[in-house]
């Protein structure tokens, strides 16, 4: 299966947001990133210092089987140099940054949400247009459920780090 992390950029902001301790993030990423890598491939797009470049690195020293960057090669306007290119096995150009949510999303089975930010929010919300209708959202990492008027509109189920089997 081919999952999609979605998560906030910096981690530093992430983790004084929601209020938990560093420990609490790093050994949380390393139980989602082990569970990732039994067998499944990782899709994201890695800002440098981000939450999904450490995910690719915990998922690869877990021996992942393929991290896959969507990214925006032909984007001459914002560009890619604040990207993590190296941590990728296999590059998928999406073309320009207003269509990376649709190409994750298309390329991806389902969508695991590891925090909230306003482009999780946008990945998420294409979801009603394009290919993936499963998104499981870690409640730990978020203060409040979505909006129900979002909800009416989205599959999505929230599950807990304990809960990570259910993904399907």
């Amino acid at each position: 299966m081919r999952i999609g992390f979605l998560s906030p950029s910096k981690k530093e902001k992430f983790i004084e947001r929601l209020g938990i301790t560093e420990y609490f993030y790093e050994e949380s990423l390393q139980k989602t990133a082990e569970f990732i890598a039994k067998g499944h491939e990782l899709l994201i797009t890695a800002d440098k210092g981000s939450v999904s470049e450490e995910m690719a690195l915990q998922y690869m020293d877990n021996e992942g089987k393929k991290v896959i960057g969507i990214i925006p090669q032909d984007d001459k306007e914002i560009g890619i140099s604040h990207l993590n290119l190296d941590i990728f096995d296999e590059i998928i150009n999406c073309g320009k940054w207003t269509d990376q949510p649709a190409r994750i999303i298309n390329e991806s089975d389902i969508l695991l949400v590891f925090g909230l930010s306003p482009g999780v929010l946008i990945e998420i919300c294409y979801t009603k247009w394009f290919k993936v209708n499963n998104v499981y959202v870690i409640k730990e990492f978020i203060d409040e459920e979505l909006p129900v008027v979002l909800e009416q509109e989205l599959n999505i189920t929230y599950i807990t780090l304990e809960e990570l089997g259910r993904i399907q």
